[in-house]
């Protein structure tokens, strides 16, 4: 028996509104409120498949990359009365990203401009101190935002470590993308991808480029799934997901033994000495970081026995500046910050 026509056409008018209309961010659905919380999970890296219309792309076999300790948190924050943005003026939102330590928590704030037209990116503190202050803020959105949109802005910033250089960047941001989004806990059907191209110049004329695939679902109200990657080649493809968005509540933190550790000397020139104290046995990676948290080396990545640890690290060609040394288990983590002369 054939179908009757009207039920072909109603049939055929379904499959269109449902999977043939790109959505559109707005500042209602894609804002972060403050006192919105959200977990968010490291994995190891995976391409960012296809552009185009009604796209799926299935990520529901993403691994965390350091296991249990793959977990953090953030939560929005609105700017009054914490003074923290004055570090920072023109903030209207502060996103705290919550970590555990040896020592305790650290907390990463990043300050963000918002307005019916647009979220902007305007500042970013890191263990208490500014690390880069927007002179010219950088547009991450514009609203509103659909498939195919796309535009250009500007930026400059100066840091903490050096308030007379400024960096000038620039970013070229396309909507390139939609369709259905697969991850390990959900399946979301409404989502637009948005392809970031991220260029910085900086106090030397030294260059830097990023390029960034993120995935927003209407009303989550921030991110889904971002992976970025350094198209200098001096980090590795990193990516996040993120569980959605829980309005108005603090997600808890869990408490971990950490490693006693001590690293020196401190500040270093050439080689560097790192030694822990290993709870128990364990496969333990160690990386060395610039500011942001991304890994520019990979120290050593094994099993450790229980007990005292030593271990060697020549710096090869490292710039001066600040870094972070890390180590990290299921069980651990312990941050130390380093300066490279």
């Amino acid at each position: 028996m054939h179908p009757k026509p009207f039920f072909v056409f109603a049939l055929l008018l379904y499959v269109h509104f449902s999977f043939g209309q790109a959505p559109s961010l707005t500042y209602n659905t894609s804002v972060p409120l403050p006192g919105d919380s959200i977990a968010f999970y490291l994995c190891n890296s995976v391409g960012p498949g296809n552009a185009g219309a009604n796209i799926t792309w299935n990520f529901s076999n993403l691994t965390f990359k350091y296991g249990a300790s793959s977990m953090a948190g953030e939560i929005f924050h609105s700017c009054q009365p914490n003074l923290l943005c004055n570090t920072f003026p023109g903030s209207q939102l502060i996103l705290t990203n919550y970590a555990n330590t040896s020592f305790g928590n650290y907390t990463e704030y990043e300050c963000y401009i918002t307005d019916t037209s647009k979220i902007s990116e305007n500042g970013i503190e890191y263990w208490a101190t500014p690390l880069y202050v927007y002179t010219d803020s950088k547009d991450i959105l514009r609203f509103p935002f659909t498939y195919n949109d796309s535009f250009s802005d500007s930026y400059s910033y100066y840091s903490y470590y050096s308030t007379s250089s400024i960096t000038n960047g620039s970013v070229e941001v396309k909507a390139d993308a939609y369709g259905m989004l697969i991850l390990p806990y959900d399946t979301f059907t409404n989502v637009i991808r948005v392809y970031t191209h991220d260029t910085l110049v900086g106090p030397s004329n030294q260059l830097a480029g990023y390029e960034t695939y993120t995935w927003y679902s209407t009303g989550e109200r921030w991110p889904l799934l971002i992976i970025t990657w350094n198209t200098t080649g001096i980090v590795d493809t990193q990516v996040t997901y993120y569980q959605k968005v829980v309005p108005g509540t603090y997600i808890p933190q869990i408490s971990k033994a950490g490693f006693s550790l001590n690293i020196y000397p401190n500040p270093v020139q050439d080689q560097l000495n790192i030694d822990f104290d290993n709870p128990g046995t364990s496969n333990i990676h160690i990386s060395l970081m610039d500011m942001l948290g991304r890994e520019i080396d990979m120290i050593a990545n094994k099993n450790f026995s229980a007990g005292k640890q030593h271990i060697q690290y020549t710096l090869h060609d490292l710039a001066k500046g600040v870094y972070l040394v890390r180590l990290q288990s299921e069980q651990s983590i312990a941050t130390k910050k380093i300066e490279v002369l």
